[in-house]
């Protein structure tokens, strides 16, 4: 008795199949659980800040009392930071895009007609210049000597950053484990642009803000996710990319959930209406000092020249015109290349080993650079170190870890403790030694990924 052959499914089931495959791990969720974090948990998130931090410190001084540094009229200098000249020592935290955020501290100036000029700082989004005027008010009110902008940018970024890794250990350790959590928060530390996280920078700040709105969003508390997504959005152009998989998370969790039953559109109001109101906020403000609703677009087109683009123009851009960059242009453009193709491995990471919107917050992060013809490519290896799912996604590779849907267990995959420790080690070696690096370059004032 012969058996029949085989029969091929047929295109179109096969595209069904194919897009029901895609929708069923789209809307793939569940609701983290409540953590607590340990003594040994806040002892070991403590200490790698610490560590991490005096670590950069450490390598500037060296590095100042070693390299020269960029003079203002791009001549070479020594410009050593000792006891004797402890003044100096804002060149640790304070370059470039550092002097605008704190212009914008003091207030946005006015545009009058046929003055473009002053329109240039509107390209600078309020939120994190608001936090640092109020730390400024109150060291100034102390007392406090020295540069007092400055010391209140390096001490919001801080405490920004303090905030921004309590939250990934709690979400990495609900969606997976605490030893991968302990993994996340190292690598976010010691990742090669991680001085700008305690500079006179937002990224501290746009880092809390997003890994806070999609910690709440994946506890379902909507409108603290929505009030994060609001202060990600007031501080950088990266935190309006926020919502997309914040958003993602609130309708996989109403469609697995039975639809829109239990006040689902109340809840959409409490999401979407912290960035509405801010976005608003803002328009009001903007309109009455410039006479654009939205001066910041304004000032990125207008004085900037950045215009929207497709991403794949970067690409075409850097295969005609190649090179690495130099001392004075500011644009290693090579070097953001080589990271934005990392990011996006670790996009197909994400996607294997977590919930899809892990995978489309490191998409867009990613994306949204390429698409401002370039514009913004050289800064995209900063805005890489403040994708927070970059980390998860890491730490999950490095121990094997994958995120499972249907219950709280994860899912561990067989391997030996040499090759866990060899995947740590090929992430930590790199970072260290390019963290160093970044550290040499931007305390020297050639380099800040502005």
């Amino acid at each position: 008795m012969s058996s029949r052959p085989a029969v091929a499914a047929p295109p179109a089931s096969r595209r069904a199949s194919a897009v029901g495959g895609l929708w069923r791990w789209v809307t793939a969720t569940r609701t983290l659980p409540k953590t607590r974090l340990t003594r040994s948990d806040w002892l070991y998130i403590v200490a790698a800040l610490i560590l991490s931090r005096a670590l950069i410190v450490l390598v500037g001084l060296v590095g100042a009392a070693m390299f020269p540094a960029v003079a203002p009229n791009h001549a070479w200098v020594m410009q050593p930071i000792t006891w004797q000249t402890i003044d100096r020592w804002p060149a640790l935290v304070d370059h470039f895009d550092s002097g605008f955020y704190i212009g914008v501290s003091h207030g946005y100036p006015a545009v009058v007609a046929g003055n473009a000029g002053e329109l240039r700082i509107w390209a600078f989004l309020p939120g994190y210049p608001i936090a640092l005027h109020m730390v400024a008010v109150i060291l100034a009110f102390l007392h406090i000597p020295g540069p007092v902008d400055v010391i209140a940018g390096t001490l919001v970024s801080t405490a920004a950053l303090f905030g921004a890794v309590v939250y990934l250990f709690r979400l990495t350790a609900a969606e997976l484990d605490s030893a991968t959590a302990r993994r996340a928060v190292t690598y976010l530390l010691i990742f090669p642009t991680a001085v700008f996280l305690t500079a006179v920078y937002p990224e501290s700040l746009l880092l809390l803000a997003t890994v806070g709105a999609f910690y709440h969003a994946r506890r379902r508390q909507w409108l603290f996710a929505g009030l994060y997504a609001a202060v990600a959005m007031a501080t950088h152009s990266e935190g309006f990319v926020t919502l997309a998989p914040v958003t993602l998370e609130f309708l996989a969790y109403y469609w697995s959930n039975g639809g829109w039953r239990q006040w689902g559109m109340l809840k959409l109001g409490w999401l979407f209406g912290p960035p509405a109101a801010a976005i608003g906020m803002y328009a009001l403000y903007s309109h009455s000092r410039t006479g654009y609703w939205l001066a910041y677009s304004a000032s990125e087109y207008i004085v900037w020249k950045r215009r929207l683009s497709l991403p794949i123009e970067p690409f075409v851009d850097i295969l005609l015109h190649p090179g690495i960059g130099s001392t004075f242009d500011f644009d290693f453009r090579l070097l953001n290349i080589v990271m934005a193709f990392v990011a996006l491995a670790l996009c197909v990471v994400a996607a294997r080993r977590l919930p899809a919107a892990y995978c489309l917050a490191i998409a867009l992060g990613v994306l949204l650079p390429f698409s401002t013809d370039g514009s913004h490519l050289h800064a995209l290896s900063r805005y890489v170190g403040a994708l927070f799912a970059i980390f998860v996604a890491l730490a999950a590779w490095s121990l094997r870890r994958r995120w499972s849907p249907a219950g709280d267990a994860v899912i561990v995959e067989p391997a030996s403790a040499l090759a866990l420790d060899m995947r740590d080690r090929v992430i930590l070696a790199p970072s260290l030694l390019m963290l160093a690096v970044f550290t040499l370059l931007f305390t020297a004032g050639v380099w800040a990924a502005i």
